[in-house]
C-alpha cells in the first residue's frame, strides 16, 4: 500500500488515534496535518492522539504583534480608503436581559440611522447608508428565531414611538419615524438554499430608497 506524503485531516480529536497509529506503521510514514482551535499544549495533543513526537506549528509565532501572518497594522491614511481602521462599541447592560438589551440596541441604531440617512448632509448620508441594514449574528438557530420574533413583534410596532423621543442636554430630535416590510426581514442560514442567500446578498448592497425598508438578515455563526 503507497502512502501519500501527506494527510489532510478534520480538527484533532475527531479520528481515532488507533486508525492512524496503524496508518503511521507503513514503510513511509505520512505527514499528518491537523487543525485545531487552540495551540495550547499542541505537543501533547499531538502525541497523545498521533503518537508523533515532532510537532511543527503553523504559522509559527510572530515576532511582532503588528504582524500576524494573517493580517499586518497599517497606518491610517486618510487618503487611502484601503487603510480605514474599525471602531467597536460595546453596550454594557448589567442587570438587564439580552433580548431587551437587543431590543433596544436595534430601536436605536434603526431609528437613528433613518433620521441621518434622510439629512441633508450628503457625507452623512453616505456614511449612513450601509447601516440602513441591521446585521445580526447568532450562536444558534434558537437565539435567530428568538431575536427575529423581538424584531417582527416589538421593534416593528416601536420605531413609530421612536420619533417622539428627544434629547434634553442638548435639545434636539436624533431619531425619526421608520417603517420596515416584513417581508424585507431574511435569514441567511445553511437551511436558506443557495438562490435566496445570493438574492439577499445583493439587496443589502442596493441603495435604499428614500422612505422605504432596507433588508433585515439574522445570520447564523
Amino acid at each position: 500500500m503507497i502512502m501519500p506524503p501527506w494527510t489532510a485531516l478534520p480538527p484533532a480529536g475527531t479520528t481515532s488515534p488507533p486508525y492512524w497509529g496503524w496508518r503511521s506503521s507503513s514503510l513511509r510514514v505520512p505527514k499528518i496535518i491537523a487543525s485545531t482551535a487552540t495551540v495550547r499544549r499542541a505537543n501533547r495533543q499531538i502525541q497523545a492522539l498521533f503518537r508523533r513526537p515532532t510537532t511543527r506549528i503553523f504559522p509559527a509565532p510572530s515576532t511582532s504583534r503588528h504582524d500576524s501572518f494573517f493580517a499586518k497594522t497599517v497606518a491610517i491614511d486618510p487618503a487611502d480608503g484601503q487603510t480605514n481602521g474599525r471602531l467597536y462599541l460595546g453596550v454594557a447592560a448589567q442587570g438587564r436581559s439580552l433580548k431587551k438589551v437587543f431590543l433596544r440596541v436595534a430601536l436605536a441604531i434603526m431609528s437613528r440611522t433613518r433620521a441621518l440617512y434622510d439629512g441633508t448632509d450628503p457625507e452623512v448620508k453616505a456614511c449612513a447608508a450601509p447601516y440602513m441594514t441591521l446585521l445580526g449574528y447568532f450562536n444558534s438557530l434558537r437565539e435567530l428565531g428568538t431575536s427575529r420574533r423581538i424584531v417582527e413583534d416589538e421593534v416593528l410596532m416601536q420605531l413609530d414611538r421612536c420619533a417622539n423621543r428627544r434629547r434634553l442636554e442638548p435639545a434636539d430630535q436624533i431619531f425619526a419615524k421608520r417603517s420596515i416590510d416584513m417581508s424585507q426581514i431574511s435569514k441567511l442560514t445553511s437551511r436558506v438554499s443557495t438562490k435566496e442567500v445570493a438574492g439577499t446578498k445583493e439587496k443589502t448592497g442596493n441603495p435604499v430608497p428614500k422612505g422605504k425598508a432596507a433588508t433585515c438578515c439574522w445570520r447564523r455563526t
